[in-house]
């Protein structure tokens, strides 16, 4: 489906019902080829034309390249992170990847293998694309997880999580349901690292909720709007995975510049909207970590969840 078309339709989808009989599979990557699919998958931010490579106000220390930093071997996608220069501006070079395709709502999930070096940070989110009008507005956004290694107050075993919007700013407050390990901000705690092992992450997004799992735990649920500055309700969400380096975050007690090249690895990536009985599934795409499309239904009439 062309580019074009597809957002067009995405868009003119959102006001329709979503039903409860189960998931439909609408976007995936399984990485089964040998070299990125450049159909699906931008390698930059959507800014500055889509030639953004990097955000001076965060402070980090990367790029974002297209020189050997998305390796498409043995089924995953390596994000590779690799030390250039050495100025203490921009040092790194690495790779990130930026749907095409848009959304509103769903759920989101990707199996993934995070670096160890402190001063990587991983991530897996959502951002707002161009709106029917052609504008792009921020906020809001969505992060599935961040994991801004430190090594001190930030390390390999926390997972950040939650969104903004436009109206209260981050929402990392308003957990409504959680398991142990979660802080008041719903900053989840996990009691051992969880770089270098296989882990799934799975944010269900709905009209007033977030809901992360993780590994099919689910992690928490908190109220969240997807509207912009002007408490309207914000474009369609592209979603991205990107390893950045450093910044007053990841990078806040130095990096282990030694440990590089560092990569994210990423076995899959899979987003699914709820449908009627006869296309839905009561799995993601097969995955077994895919929370019951009956118990987490949802309404996109307007009207809120069920």
């Amino acid at each position: 489906m062309p580019r074009v078309l597809c957002a067009v339709l995405c868009w003119l989808g959102f006001a329709s019902a979503a039903h409860a009989a189960g998931w439909e599979l609408v976007f995936s990557d399984e990485f089964n080829g040998s070299e990125l699919d450049r159909d699906k998958w931008a390698t930059r931010y959507i800014y500055d034309n889509e030639l953004c490579d990097t955000f001076p106000k965060n402070e980090e220390q990367q790029r974002y390249t297209d020189n050997g930093t998305h390796v498409v071997q043995g089924g995953n996608l390596d994000l590779v992170a690799r030390k250039v220069a050495n100025t203490g501006k921009i040092d790194f070079e690495s790779g990130m990847v930026r749907s095409y395709q848009t959304f509103y709502y769903g759920y989101y999930e990707a199996r993934v293998k995070t670096p160890k070096a402190i001063g990587s940070w991983p991530a897996f989110w959502l951002a707002v694309d161009r709106d029917k009008d052609g504008n792009i507005t921020w906020p809001p956004e969505i992060d599935v997880f961040d994991n801004a290694n430190n090594g001190r107050d930030a390390t390999s075993k926390t997972v950040y999580s939650g969104g903004v919007d436009g109206d209260t700013g981050p929402q990392g407050g308003n957990v409504v349901w959680g398991t142990k390990g979660v802080d008041r901000d719903g900053v989840y705690h996990h009691p051992k690292p969880l770089t270098g092992d296989w882990h799934v992450y799975g944010m269900l997004w709905t009209p007033s909720k977030l809901t992360l799992w993780l590994d099919g735990k689910m992690i928490y649920t908190k109220a969240y709007r997807w509207i912009d500055n002007d408490s309207k309700l914000a474009g369609p969400a592209h979603v991205l995975l990107n390893l950045a380096v450093g910044g007053p975050w990841a990078g806040r007690f130095g990096i282990q510049d030694k440990l590089f090249p560092q990569k994210f690895t990423i076995d899959y990536v899979r987003v699914c909207q709820l449908s009627d009985a006869s296309t839905g599934s009561r799995t993601c795409g097969g995955s077994p970590f895919t929370p019951d499309p009956i118990r987490f239904a949802y309404t996109t009439d307007g009207a809120g969840d069920d």
